[in-house]
């Protein structure tokens, strides 16, 4: 390995991230999510893989955000330091403090910005320029993405560094990861100051700043106005890159073309390739040089029409083609070996070409994906487009997620849960049990409170507590007179059981670790949501952690909750909370209504949907959240789980029935999602069975369980996302 290959990536992640309000006033801006991870995991994640073992960040603005998550760094496959100092320091300040944790030789870069880089390559040229001290990754910028702030000799050297980006003649942008040496951070003076005002101006002078250009596009989380580019970037999609003659179609002799449809030869195997990638969930883009239309060999007309047939032949989408028509003493950006047809397909695509293949039979083929970072397999000898498929799906599996659309949970349980919460549960379910049975029926005297049907079925049983599922809507509910029982079991919930103490003894962490995520989930999935004039009604408050957070954000809100012990908690912290009605609240007044584990305690939720229907503004959106007994926990714990809680949880959905439900009041299901804490409550359970910590010694496994159970649409939490019809 070259000796300048820096081992120790430092990363500047402790600014406030003021173009991301509201939603960083709760988030700092490398925690915000895409693709079900905070940005700078997927960071950390792309710099383990280029040979970085040591990651140092410089942190200010909610650093216990960054710590919490990311620990030690032992998770990521890497050893993580921190650095933190005051919001207010600047990036010159945050580096200058650093400077004793620094490595003589170390890749510098921000939190916000994502491009894959080669790391060996960067390595190598630093090491063989002569005078370097920085060597800075920077964007082309032949799309005008953004604007230009550099100017860049034909051998890298950076001529000219502007950070007002109105000097004349401008190329490329900077984006950070840069190799450089702990010495540059000398140039920094003593005063709060930007690193790249004050040093790169130095470094120009200096004949000492170069340019490792890339024409692969930049991602970022800096403001909203990129985020739906980045959240496609990250969102899981696969593609393949195709070559056309010698990979799908039989080439023409050396110096001649495919001119017309009749000469297309299909090779063995190609159709059958496509197909494979096809059904494996990949995109398919043609990437092909056709110097004839240049020559004259062939016209743009007849080479469309050759494309036509192919793509009605090929059996699935060709999602687009890239074609060069130029002559090969034209000098253009798109011939190959050229990489620009590559780059244009990431850009329109939004391709990761680090973890993309290309596919071809020539080796200017290679020679381009090598130029581009992409992967190459090579159809050469008796290989098929079948072969590569095969080797793409089935032999590469080592970079891909396992759980690449669910979000992996870490908790810690003792955070999370109260003291002691499982024994607590055993005992509430035993007390409510005696005190309560009065209020049974029998299963025959039971109609569904949803939809009013009598047939039913058992679903479980505990000692003469039932459960029965609807045979019509499939709301599963006990046998059980809520309506008689209602004032005395409220009375007891909220004042005699272990749940009333559960969320103010953990109120600072499931406000940190919970509600957070969940704004970020509503701002990736509910359109609007939090912009100017947002208004959001959280029914049943609780104790108000998210008001707490809209607070946070400046999202105007309001919770109602019946429970006169949390009414008077949420007004002592200042909370917009009442005990009122919702029949008070005002017509078409709310963007937003949320449920968080209230839906399961309503035994007859439609009249008060036809409410929530009636005070939402058309298109508003309700966000609930429940327990889901149709669950892995459900199935290991049976009455034992800590959801049952007998006489207080009153009906349990189903997919099924929240379905109906919405039907009925006039809304729609937009979203529907599975996640939970099965694992964590089992072995809680067996914890408390045991005397002995499950939680604590399966710690570092119990994320990916979870995952894989969330995955099968299987776990004990459901998050619904309604919207509201006209």
């Amino acid at each position: 390995m070259n000796r300048f290959q820096p081992k120790q990536a430092v990363i500047l992640a402790g600014g406030q991230g003021s173009r991301l309000r509201p939603l960083t006033n709760v988030c700092p801006k490398p925690m915000v999510e895409f693709g079900n991870k905070p940005f700078l995991e997927h960071v950390i994640g792309q710099l383990q893989e280029q040979g970085i073992t040591r990651v140092l960040l410089l942190l200010g603005y909610m650093a216990e955000s960054v710590t919490s998550y990311f620990g030690d760094g032992s998770r990521f496959g890497v050893e993580i330091e921190y650095n933190v100092t005051p919001e207010e320091d600047d990036t010159g300040t945050r580096l200058r403090k650093a400077k004793e944790m620094v490595d003589d030789t170390f890749l510098f870069l921000y939190c916000d910005n994502y491009v894959p880089i080669r790391l060996d390559r960067m390595a190598e040229k630093f090491a063989a320029t002569e005078d370097i001290k920085a060597l800075v990754t920077v964007y082309d910028n032949k799309d005008g993405y953004t604007k230009n702030n550099l100017r860049i000799a034909e051998d890298g050297l950076i001529e000219l560094y502007d950070k007002t980006r109105t000097a004349e003649n401008l190329q490329g942008v900077d984006i950070g990861y840069m190799i450089t040496k702990r010495e540059v951070l000398d140039l920094i003076p003593e005063s709060n100051c930007s690193f790249e005002k004050e040093v790169y101006p130095q470094l120009v002078d200096q004949k000492a700043l170069y340019a490792s250009v890339t024409g692969h596009r930049y991602y970022s989380v800096g403001d909203f106005r990129r985020m739906p580019l980045t959240t496609a970037f990250f969102s899981g999609n696969k593609a393949v890159l195709v070559d056309r003659d010698g990979v799908l179609n039989k080439k023409a002799p050396r110096g001649e073309y495919v001119a017309e449809w009749d000469q297309w030869e299909w090779l063995p195997g190609a159709r059958e390739g496509l197909k494979l990638f096809h059904d494996a969930g990949y995109r398919i883009i043609l990437i092909t040089n056709q110097a004839g239309i240049a020559r004259g060999m062939v016209t743009q007309e007849h080479l469309d029409l050759i494309h036509e047939n192919m793509k009605r032949e090929a059996g699935v989408p060709i999602e687009a083609i890239y074609c060069c028509p130029h002559h090969w003493d034209e000098d253009c950006d798109c011939r190959k070996p050229k990489p620009g047809m590559l780059y244009a397909a990431q850009r329109e695509h939004h391709l990761n070409l680090a973890k993309t293949y290309f596919i071809g039979d020539d080796e200017r083929d290679g020679i381009a994906a090598d130029n581009a970072g992409a992967r190459f397999y090579h159809i050469k000898g008796d290989r098929t487009l079948t072969d590569a498929a095969l080797h793409v799906i089935y032999g590469d599996k080592s970079e891909s997620d396992l759980f690449p659309n669910k979000k992996i949970y870490e908790f810690d349980v003792n955070r999370l849960r109260i003291d002691d919460y499982y024994a607590k549960v055993v005992a509430d379910n035993e007390h409510s049990m005696e005190l309560y049975a009065k209020f049974l029926k029998q299963d025959e005297d039971m109609a569904c409170p949803l939809c009013g049907d009598e047939n039913k079925s058992l679903f479980m049983e505990y000692k003469t507590y039932r459960l029965l599922s609807c045979a019509h809507c499939g709301l599963t509910y006990p046998n059980l007179d809520c309506e008689e029982a209602e004032d005395a079991i409220n009375e007891w919930y909220t004042s005699e059981s272990a749940a009333k103490d559960a969320t103010l003894d953990t109120f600072d962490y499931r406000k940190h670790k919970l509600f957070v995520d969940r704004v970020q989930y509503f701002k990736r999935l509910i359109p609007n949501f939090g912009e100017e004039g947002y208004r959001v009604l959280d029914f049943g408050c609780g104790e108000g952690m998210f008001l707490s957070v809209l607070d946070m954000m400046g999202i105007a809100n309001k919770g109602l909750d019946a429970s006169a012990d949390r009414h008077a908690y949420g007004e002592g912290e200042g909370f917009n909370i009442a005990n009122t009605p919702v029949e008070e609240e005002p017509d078409n007044h709310y963007d937003m209504v949320a449920l968080f584990d209230v839906l399961e305690h309503i035994n007859k939720p439609a009249p008060l949907f036809e409410q929530f229907h009636r005070i939402m503004k058309p298109g508003g959106h309700m966000a609930i959240y429940i327990p889901n007994i149709h669950s892995v926990g459900w199935k290991m714990l049976g009455n034992r789980h800590h959801c049952l809680h007998p006489f207080f949880h009153n009906a349990f959905h189903s997919e099924q029935s929240l379905a109906y439900l919405a039907s009925e009041t006039g809304f729609r299901i937009t979203k529907l999602d599975y996640y939970g804490l099965d694992v964590i409550d089992y072995l809680g359970f067996k914890s408390h069975e045991d005397g002995y910590d499950y939680n604590r010694k399966l710690a570092e496994i119990i994320p990916y369980l979870q995952a894989a159970i969330d995955s099968c649409d299987a776990s004990s939490h459901l998050r619904i996302i309604m919207e509201r019809m006209s």
